[in-house]
């Protein structure tokens, strides 16, 4: 992860000039990150979406060489975590509801 982080400031090293590619490899770089802490398989802080979610991102990102090297455009690479962000809060929002049905819940 080092590496990762270190390559992330080190735009020339990576043979990158232009601005523009520039914030797309950071944003990459910042999408594997996003990626490795929260959607891959037994990560630190690994969020509830489905299998099939999981899968979906973890053929695009898995692979960080692989990942870099790929053709994104800004527009897919800043909304590829949208699905999972919609599985996370549609979980919280139906727990949310079984606790206001509680009796405890106007105690709270």
């Amino acid at each position: 992860a080092s590496s990762i982080i270190e390559e992330e400031e080190n735009y020339e090293g990576v043979g990158i000039i232009d601005e523009q590619a520039k914030l797309l490899y950071a944003v990459k770089v910042k999408a594997y990150k996003i990626f490795e802490k929260y959607v891959a398989v037994d990560s630190e802080f690994e969020i509830n979406i489905s299998s099939a979610q999981r899968k979906k991102i973890s053929d695009l990102v898995d692979d960080y060489q692989q990942w870099i090297a790929t053709n994104v455009n800004m527009q897919d690479l800043l909304l590829m975590f949208e699905p999972c962000k919609v599985e996370v809060y549609s979980h919280l929002l139906f727990s949310f509801h079984r606790l206001r049905s509680t009796t405890n819940y106007p105690v709270i």
